[in-house]
């Protein structure tokens, strides 16, 4: 059996750019929705930002698996 994902993600993302700057930004969008969630109210352009929020982190969470499936394809 093969490390966790996020023994995995911790170790690759010394080495790789890419997976660490995915990373940082996943935990700032992460922070950001947190931020919007605890507001009363959002205005319409507020919740179309949260929605995009949503979308690129979602799109880098992809990413981020794609780079770990590629590395344990490579190496396991």
């Amino acid at each position: 059996m093969g490390p966790s994902d996020e023994e995995l993600i911790a170790s690759l993302s010394k080495e790789n750019e890419e997976l660490r700057t995915l990373v940082n930004e996943h935990k700032a969008f992460e922070a950001q929705l947190e931020q919007m969630a605890g507001q009363r109210y959002l205005t319409d352009q507020e919740q179309r930002e949260m929605a995009a929020i949503k979308k690129r982190k979602l799109r880098g969470k992809e990413r981020i698996y794609r780079i770990l499936d590629a590395w344990r394809s490579e190496n396991l």
